[in-house]
C-alpha cells in the first residue's frame, strides 16, 4: 500500500485535492484504486524546501528498479500541478515485515468527515428566544448573549468604579 504524506506551508498549499493526487499515484504505483492512501498536511514551518512529499511503498522488483523514473514522473505531475519546486523521498520496504487491514465499510461508501459539519450547519444557529432559559437551580452566573448589555453594578465594578 503506497502511503503518500504532502507536506507544505499553509501559503504553499497545492492547488490539487488529495484524490487527484491519489488517482495518478495510483497510475504511477499500477496500483488498484483504494490501494493508495494520501494524505496533505499543513504544516507551521518546513525548512529548507516549502513542499515535502514522503512515499512509502512496498519494494517490488519492478519498483526497485525504477526508482528515479517513479520520482521524476512525480516531480513532473508536481510542476504540471502548481508545485514549482520541493523535495520527494520515497522508501521502498520489504513486504513480510508489513501488515495493513482495513475496517469498517468500503472507503467509497463513507461520507466524508464534513458531512456532518454541513447537516448542522444547514439545521440553522438557535435564534436566542428559542433557547430555555438555565433554571435558578442550576444557574451559577448569569451569561451575557452578543448585542446585551452589562449589568449596570458589573459595569461600575469593571471599570473600577
Amino acid at each position: 500500500m503506497p502511503l503518500v504524506e504532502l507536506y507544505f506551508r499553509h501559503q504553499d498549499a497545492p492547488k490539487f485535492s488529495a484524490q487527484e493526487l491519489c488517482t495518478f499515484m495510483e497510475g504511477l504505483f499500477q496500483a488498484q484504486p483504494g490501494i493508495v492512501q494520501v494524505m496533505m498536511i499543513p504544516a507551521k514551518d518546513l525548512a529548507p524546501e516549502q513542499v515535502f512529499m514522503s512515499i512509502r511503498a512496498k519494494g517490488t522488483a519492478d519498483r526497485k528498479e525504477k526508482v528515479n523514473e517513479l520520482l521524476s514522473a512525480l516531480s513532473a505531475w508536481l510542476e504540471q500541478h502548481g508545485v514549482p519546486s520541493g523535495r520527494s523521498r520515497i522508501e521502498l520496504f520489504d513486504p513480510p515485515q508489513q501488515g495493513a487491514q482495513r475496517w469498517g465499510p468500503p472507503a467509497a461508501a463513507r461520507p466524508a468527515c464534513w458531512c456532518g459539519f454541513l447537516k448542522f450547519l444547514r439545521r440553522g444557529v438557535p435564534s436566542p428566544d428559542t433557547v430555555p432559559e438555565p433554571s435558578p437551580s442550576t444557574s451559577k452566573a448569569p451569561l451575557l448573549r452578543a448585542g446585551s448589555e452589562l449589568p449596570k453594578q458589573a459595569s461600575s465594578k469593571a471599570m473600577g468604579a
